[in-house]
């Protein structure tokens, strides 16, 4: 339920992600990054990803693009196997949901923020709303 989240985002959640619906289609979870905290650099080689941003401000960096900020009622579509990165440069916590399908499988970091082109597979832009 979507109470859930906002009831979820409304208080500190240690220990990284939490989810709260994973099934073999669908993965959703949501993530607070505090002020600095960052992502590796890493791509999902089996899932495609939507990211809302329900509080806070966000860099976010796709396939060596140039850093794209986005606040709350956004949303980042993160199509698989596109490299990408995410940072809280703000003074208050980012609280975003994060949904994959089909399900989450590990992410693969990359060495030195970037894969080989032939690596990135089809579908690499990302949509910002």
């Amino acid at each position: 339920k979507l109470e859930e989240v906002f009831a979820m985002s409304e208080r500190s959640l240690p220990g990284g992600p939490k989810r709260f619906f994973d099934s073999d289609s669908l993965t959703i979870f949501l993530r607070i990054f505090d002020p600095g905290e960052e992502t590796t650099v890493h791509y999902h080689e089996k899932s495609d990803n939507v990211i809302v941003i329900l509080e806070g401000e966000g860099t976010f960096t796709l396939d060596q693009g140039q850093p794209v900020t986005l606040g709350p009622h956004s949303f980042l579509k993160v199509p698989r196997g596109t490299v990408h990165h995410i940072k809280n440069n703000s003074d208050r916590r980012l609280v975003e949901v994060h949904i994959y399908a089909p399900k989450l499988h590990e992410a693969v970091r990359v060495e030195g923020g970037t894969k080989g082109a032939s690596d990135l597979g089809p579908g690499r832009e990302g949509l910002l709303r």
